[in-house]
């Protein structure tokens, strides 16, 4: 066992270049991670995703301004009142869409064609005056082409209404309630994503919207925007089919309605660590530390069981720590996350046991190794991977390695010395018991030997537990450790454990102790 030994190491070349190694290990992974986003893609798929991104559908609630109209004495009209926005009383939208995906030298987009429809039901909120009302219905403009473009009021196009790429205008004089129902239609081609943005700061007294979708295999909701109030999920065929629903009875909101269509099933590589990035390179700022500490950990392991290891041994264990992190990293782009961290895990995982088998034992294995690979390789890092439980791991890690410890440190119990009953003498004894000076320095005559300890002085005893073991034993029965580990004078049989450097002579008998 060449790894354990009684004297300090000194850093040696190999420990100096292992450092080095780990050190520029850690520096490379933040480095490749920060610039990986930007080095993934091609130029060309960067300006054809880039292109596409732009086509995405934000459709906006119409504006509906009235403006009262008013007469002075003589019957002439007055001076016109600033309009008042007060939206539509009903909205009734539906928007299907046929889900495609686009794929250009390896990268994926999601695209769909729309078909859009809505109602809007306006009226003249005074029962006492008529009013001018203004409706202007905004054009999502990302759309590139509009096509099949229509605006009818109560069945027929009215007069006067103008056409844009901004939107669609019309005027019109509302009698004392009078109300008008309103249908806007428009078919466009979107990627990624439809929104429709709810009137702000405006109470929605009937809002229904229904979004049918037609091929999608992923459909997310992101956790800013409005909820749903239902779901149904249907298979045709091949084709699956997707219905959301949103109705809401006067409310009042600041969320707008978002549906993303990711391109998740046949994600590119370059997708998918642009998707990831920002979490990529949390890991990797996170693994030195993460790094360090299983090794600061490691260490107090190592000398709570007054164990020395080589330097060698524990710069080798942090590269291979170490190394899950950028394999976790680099093969997330592959696969999804679950699978790479399981393969990641066994891999790293392997690594480190059979190293510290090998190198060490498989009782430092079982005792500690596999506990810290649990805290950091899945409590810590499923913490970083979803950090909802960043917290409960944190406590869940503490809770664990205090409790690996406390029972480790409470195995080592302090053993009282006995203490010998004191038996009475006399003068006589204590002046024949007392040693003269001219015996104390007398020097030993050549040839003469100095008679051996007794049983209870050359008793040995294991110098890790403390068993009582025999002479020829030549591992501890207790705990299964070396017990050659001690030195024996050979003239007086004196058995004692070296510590620091090796002594010159026995001292029990003054007998040189160096190897010839």
């Amino acid at each position: 066992m060449s790894h354990l030994s009684a004297k300090s190491l000194r850093p040696g070349c190999l420990s100096i270049v292992l450092i080095l190694i780990l050190l520029g290990m850690m520096v490379g992974l933040i480095g490749l991670t920060v610039q990986l986003p930007s080095r993934v893609y091609t130029t060309e798929q960067q300006k054809w995703l880039s292109y596409n991104s732009t086509f995405r559908v934000d459709q906006r609630a119409p504006e509906v301004n009235y403006r009262l109209s008013l007469t002075d004495a003589s019957g002439l009209p007055a001076v016109p009142t600033k309009p008042v926005a007060f939206g539509a009383r009903e909205s009734h939208i539906t928007a299907d869409m046929d889900v495609r995906y686009k794929d250009h030298e390896g990268a994926t987009v999601t695209a769909y064609d729309l078909r859009f429809a809505a109602t809007y039901l306006v009226a003249n909120p005074d029962a006492q005056h008529a009013i001018t009302m203004e409706m202007n219905f905004p054009f999502p403009q990302t759309a590139a082409v509009l096509s099949e473009v229509t605006l009818v009021v109560d069945g027929a196009e009215p007069p006067g209404v103008t056409y844009s790429m901004q939107g669609i205008n019309w005027k019109a004089a509302l009698d004392p309630g009078q109300e008008r129902k309103v249908e806007v239609r428009y078919r466009a081609e979107g990627v990624g994503s439809f929104g429709y943005g709810v009137p702000p700061s405006q109470r929605m007294s009937d809002f229904d919207l229904r979004v049918t979708i037609r091929g999608a295999q992923k459909i997310n909701i992101p956790e800013s925007a409005l909820e749903p109030t239902a779901r149904q999920d249907a298979a045709q065929n091949v084709a699956h089919e997707t219905v959301l629903s949103w109705r809401y009875l006067n409310t009042i909101t600041n969320r707008n309605v978002q549906v993303e269509l990711p391109a998740l099933p046949r994600l590119a590589y370059a997708q998918r660590v642009d998707r990831l990035g920002q979490f990529f390179l949390q890991l990797a700022l996170a693994a030195p530390l993460l790094t360090a500490l299983f090794l600061l950990f490691w260490l107090a392991a190592m000398r709570l069981e007054s164990l020395r290891v080589a330097r060698e041994h524990t710069m080798m264990l942090g590269i291979g720590f170490f190394l899950f992190y950028p394999l976790f990293i680099f093969s997330a782009g592959f696969m999804d996350l679950p699978l790479a961290f399981v393969i990641s895990l066994i891999v790293a995982g392997a690594l480190v046991v059979g190293y510290v088998v090998r190198a060490i034992g498989k009782q430092m294995v079982t005792i500690y190794l596999v506990p810290l690979l649990i805290v950091f390789y899945c409590l810590l890092t499923r913490g970083l991977t979803a950090p909802r439980y960043l917290g409960m791991m944190l406590v869940i890690s503490a809770v664990v390695l205090a409790a690996l410890f406390m029972w480790r440190v409470s195995r080592h119990k302090p053993q009282a010395a006995p203490v010998e009953e004191a038996k009475p003498t006399t003068v006589a004894e204590e002046k024949q018991v007392a040693p003269t000076v001219e015996e104390i320095t007398a020097p030993v005559e050549e040839g003469e030997q100095t008679p051996p300890h007794d049983a209870e002085d050359t008793q040995r005893y294991c110098a890790h537990c403390g068993q009582c073991i025999e002479s020829s034993f030549q591992f501890c029965p207790r705990c299964g450790k070396d017990a050659q580990v001690t030195r024996q004078c050979a003239r007086c049989g004196l058995e004692y454990i070296p510590t620091g450097e090796m002594p010159g002579f026995c001292p029990a008998c003054g007998n040189s102790l160096a190897v010839e």
